[in-house]
């Protein structure tokens, strides 16, 4: 769910559609009060198993909604920009992954202060066989900044289940959990954090919170 400037909120949702034997991404408007303006209707409109969608409120009051879905290769992450009386174009919808072999899950959308949005999702494909932390940042227009990137700086163990938000100094920081199996076969298990920063403002690199053995974090 994302709330606008004027009260209104986007709630989107997957639910598994019989007519297309697929899971589809759901959207519904709502005024402040609670009144629906748009919708039930669907989202992710040409994509087969659309799930796990993320959306946010951009500056200018349009809201931009993310998810995964079948790509040939896997899953990869798909964007589509609405406008904030929640219409849409579907032939404007984008794809969020450049590297399209392996499975790219699990996105979040995060609005930029001053426009724009960065997307961040779990994926194969940079570091071996292993799960990477990416990102990619996009103009209000939804054109790519930037190619993806990794934004783990350490390799060697699998990363996933990310979260980001923007600071108020215009940073943001990127959190997920690692895991890595030692030589004597215990699973160590860490909460890392990145601060990344645009333009002029350098980036940090990955750290961790103390590790734990033989159990998982959230």
């Amino acid at each position: 769910m994302a709330v606008n400037k004027d009260g209104s909120l986007l709630q989107v949702w997957s639910v598994w559609d019989p007519a297309l034997n697929a899971d589809v991404i759901m959207g519904q408007l709502l005024a402040f009060d609670g009144e629906v303006i748009r919708g039930p209707y669907v989202i992710s409109s040409g994509w087969a198993n659309a799930q796990d969608p993320s959306v946010a409120a951009l500056e200018d009051g349009r809201f931009v909604v993310t998810y995964t879905t079948s790509d040939g290769s896997g899953t990869g992450i798909q964007g589509q920009i609405l406008a904030a009386n929640g219409h849409y174009n579907p032939l404007t919808s984008f794809s969020v992954n450049d590297l399209k072999s392996g499975n790219q899950t699990g996105s979040e959308v995060i609005a930029r202060p001053g426009g724009g949005f960065s997307v961040f999702w779990d994926g194969y494909g940079s570091t071996s066989d292993r799960i990477d932390i990416k990102g990619r940042d996009f103009g209000s227009d939804g054109s790519a900044s930037l190619p993806e990137y990794r934004v783990n700086t350490q390799t060697g163990s699998s990363e996933g289940n990310s979260t980001a938000t923007y600071l108020t100094n215009g940073r943001m920081v990127i959190a997920w959990s690692s895991s890595s199996t030692r030589a004597e076969g215990e699973v160590y298990n860490y909460l890392k954090f990145r601060i990344l920063g645009g333009g002029a403002i350098p980036s940090t690199p990955s750290r961790s919170f103390p590790s734990t053995r033989g159990a998982s974090t959230s």
